[in-house]
């Protein structure tokens, strides 16, 4: 959203280099993002710091995603992530105890309706039959606000740390310390690419044993092997094409 005309302000007092980052050929650049509504009003929906791209090349913007999940009755706060690296969203959920004791209920799983009576309900974040209640609730409401496949969220886990200004989440308005969640919750958000990265491995082992037990050799990355034998392993290469990202990031991060 870029801002024009005798209202705006000519630039910031003393501040030269302020200036000339956010008032350019005379537009003062406002740092949000906005979209027209059907009615012609301008409706603010992300900050463009806050917009990750995705390996795939697509942008993301993390608040327009919030703006929709967080009305789910399973989620109290949500926080979205994603990087180029990545070719899918990471949902980092505080979970409402209140509907996870409900599927706890209707589970028969305990029998108390009093969330005070139930010691350690954390335990039960990672229920198999929740997740993937939860997983199909979200992919449920993403397709009523016309997602595209990308703004789905492929992967999330229910955090059991509340978002708060004490813990440094919540910024003094109220507003998501991305930078600072991330850092709390790093080893939650690795999780599911590790499992991605191990699938990798897994299968350049066996596409390499395959390569091996055919006496097929591969000379140099440019000048790959055609043989019909390699038809055979051709869900393997899927598979492993599809870890290829990841790998560039291990490659490019020495790890």
């Amino acid at each position: 959203i870029l801002m024009k005309g005798h209202c705006v302000m000519q630039g910031y007092y003393k501040r030269e280099d302020l200036t000339k980052e956010t008032i350019i050929d005379g537009y003062l650049h406002s740092g949000d993002i906005g979209e027209l509504d059907s009615d012609g009003f301008l409706k603010i929906t992300d900050r463009k710091k806050e917009i990750f791209k995705l390996a795939q090349g697509e942008y993301i913007a993390p608040s327009k995603l919030e703006s929709v999940y967080s009305k789910s009755e399973w989620v109290t706060s949500i926080c979205i992530y994603g990087n180029s690296f990545k070719t899918f969203v990471i949902g980092i959920i505080v979970p409402n105890r209140e509907t996870v004791l409900k599927f706890l209920n209707r589970k028969g799983i305990v029998e108390t309706k009093d969330l005070k009576e139930v010691a350690n309900i954390e335990k039960y974040f990672n229920h198999p039959e929740m997740i993937a209640e939860i997983k199909a609730h979200f992919d449920s409401m993403a397709k009523e606000a016309s997602f595209n496949s990308l703004e789905k969220i492929g992967k999330f886990f229910l955090c059991n740390r509340e978002f708060t200004i004490q813990n440094g989440c919540l910024t003094a308005t109220l507003k998501l310390a991305r930078n600072v969640i991330f850092k709390e919750f790093e080893n939650e958000i690795n999780h599911p690419f590790g499992q991605k990265i191990r699938l990798f491995i897994s299968n350049i082992e066996k596409y390499f044993k395959f390569l091996n037990n055919h006496d097929i050799h591969i000379k140099s990355k440019n000048n790959f092997p055609h043989s019909s034998g390699i038809a055979s392993s051709a869900s393997a290469m899927s598979a492993l094409s599809s870890c290829l990202v990841d790998f560039e990031y291990l490659n490019s991060n020495k790890k």
